[in-house]
């Protein structure tokens, strides 16, 4: 339900945009297949810059193998950790060079009211995230998956200057002395400022306890310490010894809140109704559609994305209905295996959606390994902790009453 984003853009403008940043080679291999294929896109003269008026403009296979250099430079630009909002600009920047709009600050209460406002449109997508009108409206809010996999609380701040993670031996050091299990996230640093995120795990009723705080209304160290006494403890001392040892300069006081680590998988990505101009495909990508944690959702909306968009291009007709997959036995060989299966999809969405649940299967399974491997760490951490304080309480008991022996002995005589 957040804002809307309307894509569209004049067609043979953004053929001739696209066009202008292909080498002559790339041009002329277009020109020779779309003619001989008769696929409805036809380019003429682009290398000398007279641009016939092309035909009804349409999304043609062929245009899966334009070759734009500005990608290229964009993979290379945006390698290792990069911050989501210098992904987006980027990818915004040439979406205007495309000449494609963007329009933001609509929000979309009635998906209903889309195939009217824009009558041409043959592919609504839904991108609105974890709480998608699309979903909800379109596909019944139907999820195949949705359960928690853990609790962990964010505690963010930014720091003048650069800062550093506390070496392994001293975070577990700091584990012991605390009552929580806390990872350290340190981002690069921007114009003087590094922002730094604590990850902290918590029991249920911790979590609980923490109810009333969100992202837009987080906690801060002084409420916390009456909202969950046994978690300010920790957070209070991480954030002292990161002051004290490492010399820390916040620029603003931390903003502690609740993040459920959750799955979920919407049941269908895909869905054909007819509509005044033809057949609407209304689709759902990235979160709308899936998510996950330990920073995966991004690169799995990506890449959904991206097959989303081939698949789009990949369609002859999309105001059509679509022709059924046939199939097709197999041979006796391979019959233990099954007795049928679908030949290659008529319908290019039918392989989103197969990429889509193959893709999200394979995240779940990852997740899931993952998971187990952070709750053993996080209760090897809680039982080392638990040890050494036995053994603590053991040697304070010696200690106290080999002093008990002495003072008494010394009584006597």
């Amino acid at each position: 339900g957040g804002p809307s984003r309307a894509v569209h853009g004049n067609p043979a403008e953004v053929a001739k945009a696209i066009a202008e940043y292909l080498d002559a080679g790339e041009v002329q291999r277009i020109q020779e297949t779309t003619r001989a294929q008769d696929r409805g896109l036809v380019v003429r003269d682009w290398n000398n810059g007279a641009c016939a008026p092309p035909p009804p403009f349409k999304f043609s296979g062929q245009l899966l193998i334009l070759k734009d250099q500005r990608l290229e430079h964009l993979k290379k630009d945006l390698t290792g950790k990069t911050p989501t909002n210098r992904i987006e600009n980027a990818f915004k920047s040439l979406a205007s060079e495309l000449n494609v709009v963007i329009w933001y600050g609509e929000h979309v209460t009635d998906v209903q009211t889309l195939p009217k406002r824009f009558p041409s449109a043959r592919y609504i997508i839904g991108a609105g995230g974890r709480r998608s009108v699309v979903r909800t409206q379109k596909f019944g809010d139907a999820l195949l998956v949705n359960h928690n996999v853990m609790k962990v609380v964010f505690c963010k701040y930014r720091c003048r200057g650069k800062t550093e993670r506390f070496g392994w031996m001293r975070s577990i050091s700091l584990m012991h002395d605390a009552e929580h299990t806390i990872n350290e996230l340190i981002g690069r640093p921007k114009d003087g400022v590094t922002a730094v995120t604590l990850q902290i795990f918590v029991s249920a009723s911790e979590y609980k306890q923490l109810d009333g705080f969100t992202f837009k209304n987080p906690a801060t160290p002084e409420t916390l310490r009456e909202a969950c006494p046994t978690l300010a403890k920790s957070v209070d001392l991480w954030l002292k010894a990161r002051i004290d040892e490492l010399k820390e300069d916040r620029l603003d006081e931390p903003k502690i809140n609740p993040v459920p680590l959750d799955v979920y998988q919407a049941e269908k990505v895909v869905k054909r109704e007819a509509g005044e101009g033809g057949e609407v495909t209304w689709t759902l990508v990235g979160d709308a559609a899936f998510g996950l944690p330990f920073f995966r959702a991004l690169n799995d909306g990506l890449k959904c994305a991206t097959k989303l968009s081939q698949s789009i291009a990949e369609d002859p007709d999309p105001s059509k209905p679509r022709p059924t997959n046939k199939k097709v036995k197999r041979t006796k060989a391979l019959s233990s295996i099954s007795s049928n299966v679908s030949s290659a999809p008529l319908d290019p969405m039918l392989g989103y959606e197969s990429f889509f649940k193959r893709m999200a299967w394979w995240e779940r399974q990852l997740v899931g390994t993952k998971a187990t491997s952070i709750n053993v760490g996080v209760s090897s951490v809680a039982a080392s902790r638990k040890a050494k304080r036995k053994k603590v309480k053991v040697a304070n008991s010696i200690a106290s009453g080999s002093t008990s022996s002495l003072s008494g002995a010394c009584a006597v005589s």
